[in-house]
């Protein structure tokens, strides 16, 4: 299955991204709006796991990392080649040392990873071609505040909600 470890907004935070999801998509009918439950923060991206070494890990994950977090959203962007529309931030040391403590634990369990540089973001839709300038502040900020970090898996063929997070 393919597996990142991530960080979900609680759900005040996540509903009203899904809803500047939807004001600034109004204009871009082709654009895929993420739901407010499948929005999160990766910290690494695993790629394939067999689910048993999936629930493995996230069991792992579960005992290792038990602190939550917060960060502050309040602008967006897009990545224009590969059409994403997200939401960032100021730079959070905090978010960047636990990108870190997480990408090393799986390195110590050899569990491949992608290595690009971590960098924050909250994807809120695909296939988006802006139709305005970017980057470009929020309404409102919005502050996520999230549970510790999890193992999560993408679940094909799901039609509400893309990704799943690994029970241990």
């Amino acid at each position: 299955m393919r597996c990142f470890v991530g960080l979900w907004p609680d759900e005040s935070a996540a509903e009203r991204l899904a809803a500047a999801a939807r004001a600034l998509c109004r204009h871009n009918t082709a654009a895929r709006i993420s739901s407010a439950s499948d929005l999160h923060l990766t910290l690494a991206f695993i790629g394939e796991l067999p689910e048993e070494a999936g629930r493995l890990l996230a069991a792992e994950l579960f005992d290792r990392f038990n602190s939550p977090s917060a960060w502050t959203v309040d602008h967006a962007g897009a990545f224009a080649r590969a059409r994403m529309l997200w939401v960032a931030g100021a730079t959070s040391l905090k978010l960047g040392a636990l990108a870190q403590a997480v990408r090393r634990r799986l390195s110590a369990l050899n569990v491949p990873f992608d290595a690009k540089a971590f960098v924050p973001h909250i994807t809120l839709a695909r296939a988006f071609r802006p139709t305005f300038p970017l980057p470009r502040p929020l309404d409102a900020p919005v502050e996520c505040h999230f549970a510790p970090p999890r193992l999560a898996w993408s679940v094909a063929g799901a039609s509400d909600k893309r990704y799943q997070r690994v029970v241990p």
